[in-house]
C-alpha cells in the first residue's frame, strides 16, 4: 500500500464523518445536493495534500478537488460523470 494514499483516505474519512456528525447536530446545514458538495469541497481543500495546485500529465497546472469531472472515452462519448472527485496522480 502507499502510506501517503493512506493517509489522505484517512483524513478524507474523517472529514466525511465530522461533517455528517455537525449535520445530525444541525440538519438545516445541508438543504440541497449542492449545500454539500460546496461543504466537502472547502473543507477537502482545507487539507494540505489536496490544497496546492499540481501539474497534470498534460502539463496543466490545477487543484485535486473538483465538483464535477467528466472522462470520455477514445471516441470521444462520455463514460464516467462523478459528482464529487479527487485526484492522486
Amino acid at each position: 500500500m502507499n502510506p501517503e494514499m493512506d493517509e489522505l483516505r484517512g483524513q478524507i474519512d474523517e472529514v466525511i464523518r465530522t461533517l455528517a456528525d455537525e449535520y445530525r447536530s444541525a440538519p438545516g446545514m445541508i438543504l440541497t445536493e449542492d449545500d454539500l458538495k460546496f461543504l466537502i469541497i472547502h473543507r477537502l481543500l482545507q487539507l494540505p495534500t489536496l490544497r496546492a495546485p499540481r501539474q497534470t500529465v498534460d502539463g496543466v497546472l490545477g487543484t485535486m478537488v473538483h465538483a464535477e469531472v467528466s472522462w470520455f472515452d477514445e471516441n470521444g462519448k462520455l463514460r464516467v460523470k462523478p459528482d464529487i472527485a479527487w485526484n492522486m496522480r
